[in-house]
């Protein structure tokens, strides 16, 4: 009976530490609390492509994103307004609503913005 109760308190140990040393090593999903880099929204393109809508602060850009790479597409000048148009459209339809607004920026053959 010792034996039993001394291993699982070992097992339970250990699955403690190995808790405490996955949230040091930030393993965990949501171990940090800030909000400077958002996914606002995603539209797969293939099953290895697709393009995200990122915030970082107060920039939103647009981010082309394959197996081996990730290229800035844009740089929105002005950002889009996800939090009123949750639930009432899809990625497509807010990049619609970007292209009416127009490209104003230029990109290079590098993806690197310009302007």
């Amino acid at each position: 009976m010792l034996q039993v109760t001394l291993g699982l308190l070992v097992v339970i140990g250990l699955m403690l530490f190995l808790a405490w040393l996955a949230k040091r090593m930030r393993l965990v999903p949501g171990g940090s609390h800030h909000n400077a880099l958002k996914v606002l929204a995603v539209l797969p393109l293939s099953n290895r492509e697709r393009l995200l809508l990122v915030q970082v602060g107060e920039q939103q850009l647009l981010l082309g994103v394959t197996a081996n790479q990730i290229n800035c597409l844009h740089e929105l000048d002005k950002p889009l307004d996800i939090a009123s148009r949750q639930g009432q459209a899809g990625f497509s339809q807010l990049l619609n609503q970007w292209k009416k607004g127009g490209f104003s920026g230029n990109v290079n053959k590098d993806n690197k913005h310009e302007g």
